[in-house]
């Protein structure tokens, strides 16, 4: 999986330019929710979601959040997007559909500033 371009994606989303990246998530398109953590033990790994994308893990790099997607096991379960904010809104697209961004627009109630890596 290589690193998505963000500004081929902004622009695929036809987004404004004050549209700020907002990070990558995980994403479980399936159940709508987004990974929050996770911990390991010595046996599984439990993983913890979130309901909304503000809410979710946000890695600053691609890298990393491949890294976690990979560590976690979760290519049948999950795929990695990217998130623009828009203020009151998150705005997610999955790089595989570049070429016909699939998106939508994720009600926002808080902006969280936390940073994984």
């Amino acid at each position: 999986m290589t690193k998505p371009d963000i500004e081929q994606l902004r622009i695929a989303m036809k987004l404004p330019s004050s549209a700020s990246f907002y990070g990558w998530l995980i994403h479980n398109p399936k159940c709508g929710d987004f990974l929050h953590s996770f911990k390991e033990g010595q046996l599984t790994t439990e993983t913890f979601w979130a309901a909304t994308p503000d809410k979710g893990f946000e890695f600053e790099q691609f890298e990393h959040a491949l890294e976690t997607y990979q560590l976690l096991q979760l290519q049948s379960k999950a795929i990695i997007v990217a998130a623009f904010n828009l203020g009151e809104q998150l705005m997610i697209a999955d790089p595989a559909d570049i070429g016909d961004v699939a998106y939508r627009s994720l009600d926002q109630t808080q902006v969280s500033k936390r940073r994984l890596h």
